[in-house]
């Protein structure tokens, strides 16, 4: 009798384990940055480099069915980029966005192994925020920009440390992005569009799960 307890309280631990259950939710934090190359429109198409971005977001998720999540973040990304040398200055001069971003998605989870998932995820964001632009040494302009994005992360995995928490990352992503800025009067002043599938960004995350 003894045995037969033990052997059903290990899989009972073992199903709590197996997989993200139906009714499922959990609270997180997650911490991203990327590098890469830029492409926006200003009198002709033209492609420069791209300074770090960095974020870092708070998300909620729900599980409707089992191993299908839902959720939303919403995060504070930061972005550097260095200035178009071919529009005329003698220095490197940089723009700069801050702003607050709202990120829902829907996930499935792939069980790899006792612990651990495959997590591909397909989302979308909407993102609005100062844009600040260095035009000289000592000079910034301040606008307004908006923007949107849809992505889809390949390359993204998730460990169960426990029933309450786990840990996880996404490497790369296959992204479709728009911002535009505006000036002081409303003009608009430059559109910067991205589409790449690339491994210049990576994210991770920290659940708690309830």
């Amino acid at each position: 009798m003894k045995r037969i307890l033990i052997v059903a309280a290990l899989l009972c631990g073992a199903i709590s384990l197996s997989a993200q259950e139906k009714g499922e939710s959990y609270a997180g934090i997650a911490i991203g940055a990327s590098t890469g190359s830029l492409q926006y429109e200003y009198q002709l198409k033209k492609t420069i480099p791209l300074g770090t971005s960095f974020g870092i977001r708070g998300e909620i998720a729900y599980f409707p069915a089992r191993r299908l999540r839902v959720g939303v973040a919403v995060g504070m990304p930061y972005d550097s980029t260095p200035t178009d040398e071919s529009l005329g200055y003698d220095y490197k001069l940089y723009s700069r966005t801050i702003g607050i971003q709202v990120n829902p998605s829907i996930a499935y989870y792939a069980k790899l192994g006792e612990r651990l998932y495959y997590t591909p995820e397909l989302g979308g964001a909407y993102e609005i925020g100062s844009y600040y632009e260095e035009v000289g040494e000592n000079a910034t302009e301040k606008m307004m920009y908006s923007g949107w994005e849809v992505y889809c992360h390949f390359f993204a995995l998730e460990y169960r440390v426990s029933d309450s928490f786990a840990i996880g990352t996404d490497v790369g992503s296959l992204v479709y992005s728009n911002a535009a800025i505006k000036d002081n009067r409303g003009d608009p002043y430059l559109t910067i569009t991205q589409t790449k599938f690339s491994f210049n960004s990576a994210t991770v995350h920290a659940r708690f799960y309830f």
